[in-house]
């Protein structure tokens, strides 16, 4: 299993367009494989196996394997405001594969305390607030209003075809 990049992605959607969506990524792994082996190989997943074993399970698309591990784990109370964190690994030949919602989720373990860290120091962030989002979307979709209302205009100057 080679993984590519991995990146934690998060937003707090209960904020409405306060919201900032954020990823930090890490990516050239080579030079991190020390930690990175130790992240798949010291890591638990709901107390039952290592990091490396779960995402080896949804590579193999082992549904009863994920629903047992998923199953072992009650997640704690989310309250209102918590951000919502996904943990994504680009696996080359399978695509991404997603830890989603990480409250739902108990990972554990020396190897994802000690990745944590190296994502602070060596990951890169990129955030992107909300409401600019909106504000795009606005936009675009007036453009698009506009433009149909001078297709509109064109095509009543035009002579209609009996």
């Amino acid at each position: 299993m080679e993984i590519t990049k991995i990146s934690f992605s998060g937003s707090n959607p209960s904020v409405g367009p306060e919201d900032n969506s954020s990823k930090n990524t890490l990516e050239n792994l080579k030079q991190y494989s020390t930690e990175i082996e130790s992240l798949l190989n010291n890591t638990t997943v709901n107390g039952l196996v290592s990091l490396r074993e779960y995402l080896t399970f949804q590579i193999e698309g082992n549904s009863e394997k994920i629903r047992e591990i998923h199953e072992a784990y009650v997640p704690r109370n989310i309250n209102k405001g918590e951000r919502i964190v996904n943990l994504e690994f680009e696996i080359e030949g399978h695509g991404e594969i997603s830890l989603q919602d990480l409250r739902t989720f108990k990972l554990e373990g020396q190897g994802y305390i000690d990745f944590q860290e190296l994502m602070r120091k060596h990951g890169t962030v990129h955030t992107k607030k909300f409401q600019k989002i909106l504000i795009d979307k606005e936009q675009d979709d007036s453009t698009s209003d506009m433009n149909s209302k001078e297709t509109n205009a064109e095509s009543e100057r035009l002579p209609k075809k009996i």
